[in-house]
């Protein structure tokens, strides 16, 4: 499971046996090798240019059906190359050399960093550009900045210190959250919240438990791929003392992908977050 965290997280590294491949789809598509910048060519409405995608493309439902290329970061070079692609989009590669390989073979290679809402934007209208869509990437960033504004206007106004705390676990095995490093450091204070762990000058600290108690966050945030209930962290020792196990503050059915993958979904996360921050008993959207 730390694994299968790490991978989304640390730039989208990985190795993925392929098995039972589809046939690629014509020559000369996009291959999109991370799953953020596939939800964001879908959102353009360039999800039919796209012919080779990441076994973690599962965002929206039709990315599904695009034949898989390999894991994030590591995909198969021999079937890209085979594919013959016009533009290949990645994140970053696991094997230095697979860029120049591509582009020795005449593929054009682009990797696009997108670490924090403003990488989002900009991803969004580079995406725009490359597909003949700058109209709707323009309207695409301004339904963003719309859902910012939205949870900013939940807490404007608010002093630093009456701000809820909060804690984020994204592994239960070792406990692992998140340090100032991250770009969810960035989702945290964009909700209104203050990160419980933004002393911590890293991505994502493994932290004791102990820790977790002293802090005493207010509200917690457990992603599902944690599998962790309520239940099972007031049965942790001294953390049924903790205010958001005490107050009944423990969000765990928003959707990891909305705060966790720096895609055109984040903003939506922002959102969502601040209305549970400010607006406790607030029901998550179907986005």
């Amino acid at each position: 499971m730390l694994l299968l965290v790490l991978l989304s997280l640390a730039a989208f590294a990985g190795v993925i046996l392929l098995k039972g491949r589809k046939q690629p789809r014509a020559v000369g598509g996009i291959v999109s090798l991370a799953p953020n910048i596939t939800e964001i060519l879908f959102e353009l409405g360039a999800g039919d240019q796209i012919t080779g995608a990441t076994d973690y493309c599962d965002y929206p439902a039709e990315a599904k059906a695009i034949p898989r290329v390999g894991s994030l970061g590591s995909p198969n070079i021999e079937l890209l190359l085979a594919m013959q692609p016009r533009l290949v989009l990645a994140a970053n590669f696991e094997h230095k050399n697979h860029p120049e390989i591509l582009r020795g073979s005449g593929i054009e290679v682009i990797e696009l960093r997108i670490e924090t809402i403003d990488d989002v934007f900009a991803a969004v209208d580079r995406l725009g550009q490359i597909t003949g869509a700058g109209g709707r990437a323009t309207e695409m960033n301004r339904k963003l900045q719309a859902c910012l504004d939205e949870a900013k206007s939940l807490y404007e106004g608010t002093p630093l210190e009456r701000r809820p705390t909060v804690y984020i676990e994204i592994a239960s095995k070792p406990i692992m959250t998140v340090g100032r490093r991250s770009f969810v450091h960035d989702i945290i204070e964009l909700a209104g919240g203050v990160n419980v762990a933004g002393g911590l000058d890293a991505l994502y600290p493994v932290v004791n438990p102990e820790t977790v108690v002293q802090w005493n966050p207010q509200v917690m945030l457990v992603g599902s791929m944690t599998q962790q209930s309520s239940e099972d962290l007031g049965r942790r020792i001294g953390w049924g003392g903790i205010d958001a196990l005490q107050n009944g503050r423990v969000i765990n059915d928003l959707s990891p992908d909305l705060y966790l993958r720096p895609g055109p979904r984040l903003a939506t996360g922002v959102l969502e977050l601040a209305r549970r921050l400010y607006r406790p008993g607030a029901q998550r959207s179907e986005n």
